[in-house]
């Protein structure tokens, strides 16, 4: 609208007006009934459905920010409005500036994805903020000048964000999220790019580790090459110089940028300080090429010789499948075939099953970036694919129980999860349906998620589970019993190993029809590794040997005699790593003692054999306690369903009123105000002037205002 003359009730008006017209529904889309509780430092933001995470985050997100405070040398001196959103399906968190500092974190429980995992956490929620939190005090550890102009014109006024690439902004979160003992740099599974990028003398510069690379191993480059640069950093210069460095970078310098203001803080070009680094990070003493040690135990797949990205690897009696990251396609091969072929196509696949007859293959996608998880099931020998109706799903198998079908799932919503059995209906001409609502349902406790799920093949369930994922379950659904194996806490008291992860379980066909489970394991000082555990004995069969068999004096005490777990953990590190270990079956149905697996190089991933009668093995004896895993015991025999628990969380919150936050926003010195003039043409005053951008913290709404003034047309305007 053109303006000459300009009356303050008209500007008034335009700016109620912007005001009362939301653009989108935001962060928060598909809630209601915003809530918001306040604390000292932060305002935090929810709907009704996120309740209990922000519970939990109100009774800590004070000590927190306090904390990273005092880890980076700065002094506490702005509130901040933090969004917990239940609106997407996969756990990430973002700091933003624009139009102001806030906080936005996911509310739902963490994945197990090779080395990208957040299941680095035992508590996932309150860590993730503070990754985030170090993000929001290391960007804003300005002096008061800056300080003074981010209140008139908005927190992006702020030199760090021009001073600080994403090595630093990612490596600082990254290093105080990890130094309590959990986090990314305690995790084996995440490092490992960091050692075989040094194996394969191909460590990236810290140029190429700070922008923003479009090959793989791409946006997971600035966490861990960040975060371990600068651990060595604060390790070998101490806390205060890396203080100094963020207050530096804070401030104008003419000519300077990171490296300049690095050199002047720490007396050392970035490019020495980082050869130094690179020489440091550990790598274990074996050869390059993996088919080199081991008297031929790694062996390369030579049906599948070309480089790739091979994950989450699935096997049967009739071949074995992967997901193909490059083409987004499930690729098969048949046993006894020489060459693989395309099964099916899809966009956000990320785990897929087949069932042990290898007649039945679930998948496992997200539908639009990180929104929506679904799972299909695909018939291989018709080729149809049907979708289970429920979204929120997760890891799918097949699960046979009295000549039924059932796709399983993790059903996943905010920091609830669940078991979830659908019955798939085949008819007379090999169609198939599937049920739009589960037949059973088996609730878990909160804020416990669980991982890659997986049929035993003898009517029972296993899981690894808990924060850190260090934890292997194995669930009855008939009887309704649980048992736990913590390997994590177990091997440490027996042997001492530190910081132990599993990923990607699998169950093995034997002889003696005893329980055998595959499965990939590392720590912080091992690449991933094979692993498998026998879960059949009883504690008369193993003798009670000191060295071998760990019991707690709570198993005492309560009198626990069950059964045993005995791990096998393979003793040597391997190029590429062991990632996805499944069984091979060629001429028979029972496992003969070799895998498939994919072996992760720095830059790509090569389909690989290991032999397990060929490599060296630490076992270890450790007791399967009972877990009270369920928060009602049903069995699956009588046809009921176990549903949430509702959240019966009472907090002290206030309703959530938007119009506070618009205020300051964002200006911006330069307005453009589009007009028609008498002969509808479009005109428009630009440049001269200012904008005045701002949203609500959850997006509720966006709202702007501006004005500029044409000198050549002697007009001003406003919009």
């Amino acid at each position: 609208q053109l303006l000459r003359l300009c009356p303050i009730k008209c500007v008034l008006v335009l700016i109620t007006l912007g005001m009362c017209f939301p653009a989108y529904s935001g962060v928060i889309s598909g809630t209601s009934d915003l809530q918001v509780i306040n604390t000292k430092y932060f305002d935090i933001i929810y709907p009704l459905e996120s309740a209990f995470s922000a519970k939990i985050l109100a009774e800590e997100a004070d000590s927190l920010y306090l904390k990273a405070c005092k880890e980076l040398g700065s002094t506490p001196y702005f509130r901040l409005p933090v969004v917990i959103t239940p609106s997407y399906d996969s756990l990430n968190a973002y700091f933003s500036i624009v139009p102001y500092n806030r906080i936005v974190l996911y509310d739902v429980l963490p994945e197990v994805n090779d080395s990208s995992s957040l299941a680095v956490f035992s508590e996932t929620l309150k860590s993730v903020f503070y990754h985030e939190l170090v993000h929001c005090v290391s960007l804003n550890m300005k002096g008061k000048g800056f300080q003074f102009l981010g209140n008139i014109f908005g927190d992006w006024v702020n030199p760090a964000l021009l001073n600080l690439n994403t090595l630093f902004i990612e490596g600082g979160a990254v290093a105080l999220e990890s130094q309590d003992g959990e986090g990314r740099l305690n995790n084996g599974f995440s490092l490992h790019v960091l050692g075989q990028a040094k194996l394969e003398n191909d460590f990236p510069t810290w140029l190429d580790a700070s922008g923003a690379r479009d090959i793989y191993p791409s946006g997971n480059v600035p966490y861990i090459f960040g975060g371990a640069f600068t651990e060595w950093l604060l390790n070998t210069y101490g806390k205060e110089k890396y203080t100094s460095f963020l207050y530096e970078t804070a401030k104008i310098h003419f000519f300077k940028m990171t490296a300049g203001i690095f050199k002047k803080v720490y007396g050392v070009s970035l490019k020495t300080a980082w050869d130094k680094f690179k020489q440091d990070v550990y790598v274990p003493n074996i050869s390059l090429n993996p088919e080199a040690d081991f008297s031929g135990a790694y062996i390369f797949d030579s049906r599948i010789n070309k480089k790739g990205l091979y994950r989450s690897l699935s096997s049967s009696n009739k071949g074995f499948a992967w997901i193909d990251s490059y083409t987004d396609s499930v690729k098969y091969l048949p046993n006894g075939k020489k060459s693989a072929f395309t099964l099916l196509e899809y966009s956000g696949l990320y785990k897929i099953s087949l069932d042990k007859e290898g007649n039945w293959l679930v998948a496992s996608r997200t539908k639009n970036g990180i929104v929506e998880n679904q799972v299909f099931v695909y018939n291989i020998e018709t080729g149809e694919k049907v979708f289970v109706s429920d979204s929120g799903l997760r890891e799918g198998i097949i699960f046979f129980y009295k000549e039924k079908i059932y796709c399983v799932a993790i059903h996943s919503e905010v920091q609830n999860s669940s078991i979830v059995f659908y019955e798939i209906f085949i008819d007379e001409e090999k169609k198939f349906t599937i049920a739009s609502k589960p037949a059973y349902k088996f609730s878990l406790p909160q804020a416990f998620p669980i991982y890659s799920l997986i049929d035993t093949g003898d009517g029972r369930i296993a899981f690894l589970g808990g924060g850190k994922s260090d934890s292997l379950y194995i669930f009855d659904p008939i009887l309704q019993k649980c048992q736990v194996c913590y390997l994590g806490n177990n091997l440490k008291e027996c042997i001492g190993v530190e910081n132990f992860t599993l990923q990607e379980i699998v169950s093995l066909k034997t002889e003696n029809n005893k329980l055998m489970i595959a499965f990939s394991w590392a720590t912080k000082d091992s690449f991933p590794r094979l692993g498998l555990i026998n879960i059949s004995l009883n504690f008369t069969d193993v003798s009670k040997k000191n060295n071998q068999l760990f019991v707690t004096d709570y198993m005492q005490e309560e009198k626990i005699d069950l059964c045993l777990a005995q791990v096998f953990l393979s003793k040597e590190d391997v190029s590429g790593g062991v990632y996805s270990p499944v069984p091979v079956y060629q001429d028979s149905s029972l496992w003969n003692g070799e895998f498939h697996y994919s072996a992760h190089f720095f830059d790509h991933d090569r389909m690989m054999f290991v032999d397990s009668k060929k490599i060296e093995f630490e076992e270890q004896f450790i007791p399967l306690e009972n877990f009270v895993l369920l928060k009602e015991q049903k069995s699956l025999e009588n046809n009921s369903s176990l549903e949430l628990l509702e959240n019966q969380t009472k907090l002290e919150a206030n309703n959530y009123n938007p119009v506070k936050y618009i205020f300051p926003g964002l200006f911006i010195p330069f307005g453009s105000v589009s007009f028609y003039d008498a002969f509808f043409s479009d005109m428009s005053l630009s440049l001269l002037g200012v904008t005045w951008i701002s949203t609500d913290p959850a997006e509720t709404g966006i709202y702007s205002l501006t004005g500029s003034y044409s000198p050549k047309l002697n007009v001003w305007g406003l919009s």
